[in-house]
């Protein structure tokens, strides 16, 4: 676990056990499975307390943070009476704490937060955004969309980009400074959870790549959502290309509700003898380090933990050319860029990574993990995020 020590402590003058900060997540799962350990150490320097909904889990998790928590009912879709009650309740629970900043993640934790703050006189309101999702709506719901996140960038008092792409899209939206903490995304990455040399996991990586057949192979690996704006349908056409004899892939994650993958897709995925869906796996590690090489041929991303997750564990990543994806990768030294919704540059990209040697492949991972043990390791990240607070608390 990442800790201040006392000189440190001394260092961070702006911080004081007296300040109180509360962070805010429509949904808990942002702060079980991104924000982990981050309440735990800012607790430290401030008093914490985190809000979401699912009061059972917000509980389980604030305990294991040792940290206070509040329960404010949101939804994720646009419900303007629900809307309604969450702000009240959010403003409430403002008023009780008087916290000197809150910092919301997540749309409608942002729209729900940035209204009560204002209301609730909280001096200092931040809100992450971790991706704008209007630029690749279209009609009424982007206007919706368009004015909730102006609404997010008047009332709240600092803006945060997760990374470089999503402040150039945000930037003729929002009169504000805009601010990338560190080099992007929003809690860095545990390497001493994503560790390829943890024992465990390396013999239960062994042991899927000998029950599924993979050895010998060039194993291709996608974590996420079965999602259409994921590349869903391009992946497995792309990969259709390929020899099975001397490729496969591995697919984690289960359908999604929202944007499912179209069933001829779907229906490719399943009968293909060399595609592997795996499902949703608690515990990502195995399949990354049984895999040569991660894929996201996503349509759009904010700035995806996966693809640094990947690089942990020591894989190159092959992603499209969208923001967040193309600020992790650099083509030809920790993975490659092929352009959006293109299956053919796809495959092509993936028979040139199946032409390579293990040796090869390998060396282009071990460029993957430098990058992130340099830019992403988790402990750097919080230190940059708490010199962020102590600069706008000064």
């Amino acid at each position: 676990m990442n800790k201040l020590s006392g000189a440190e402590k001394g260092a961070y003058s702006g911080t004081s056990p007296g300040k109180k900060l509360v962070i805010v997540t429509t949904v808990p799962d942002t702060l079980e499975l991104i924000l982990e350990s981050q309440p735990q150490f800012l607790n430290e320097c401030y008093q914490v307390v985190v809000v979401s909904s699912a009061q059972q889990r917000l509980a389980a998790f604030a305990q294991k943070e040792g940290v206070d928590f509040e329960v404010v009912p949101m939804n994720r879709g646009i419900s303007p009476l629900e809307d309604i009650n969450s702000i009240f309740q959010m403003y409430k629970v403002l008023r009780k704490h008087q916290p000197d900043l809150v910092h919301s993640y997540t749309p409608k934790a942002g729209m729900v937060s940035a209204i009560a703050g204002f209301f609730a006189r909280v001096p200092v309101r931040v809100h992450t955004f971790t991706g704008l999702i209007f630029p690749y709506c279209s009609g009424v719901k982007k206007f919706i969309l368009k004015q909730i996140d102006r609404v997010i960038c008047c009332l709240n008092t600092h803006i945060v980009p997760e990374g470089e792409g999503v402040k150039q899209t945000l930037a003729p939206l929002c009169y504000k400074p805009l601010k990338v903490i560190g080099y992007g995304n929003i809690a860095g990455v545990n390497l001493m959870h994503f560790n390829p040399s943890e024992p465990e996991v390396v013999a239960k990586a062994a042991a899927l790549k000998s029950e599924l057949g993979l050895c010998g192979k060039t194993v291709f690996c996608f974590v996420g959502r079965l999602n259409k704006d994921k590349g869903i349908k391009e992946l497995c056409d792309a990969f259709l290309t390929l020899d099975p004899q001397k490729n496969a892939l591995l697919i984690v994650g289960g359908l999604d509700d929202e944007n499912p993958v179209d069933a001829q897709t779907l229906q490719k995925l399943q009968s293909s003898p060399a595609i592997c869906l795996l499902g949703f796996q608690p515990d990502v590690r195995v399949a990354l380090l049984a895999a040569d090489v991660f894929v996201l041929p996503s349509y759009r991303e904010g700035f995806p933990n996966v693809v640094l997750q990947a690089g942990a564990m020591a894989k190159p990543a092959l992603v499209t050319d969208v923001h967040g994806s193309n600020e992790i990768v650099q083509h030809g030294l920790n993975g490659w860029i092929v352009p959006v919704r293109d299956s053919q540059a796809l495959s092509a990209q993936m028979q040139m990574i199946g032409g390579m040697t293990q040796s090869e492949l390998a060396e282009v991972g071990r460029q993957a993990l430098a990058l992130v043990h340099t830019r992403f390791e988790r402990s750097f990240y919080q230190r940059q995020l708490l010199a962020f607070y102590q600069d706008i608390l000064s």
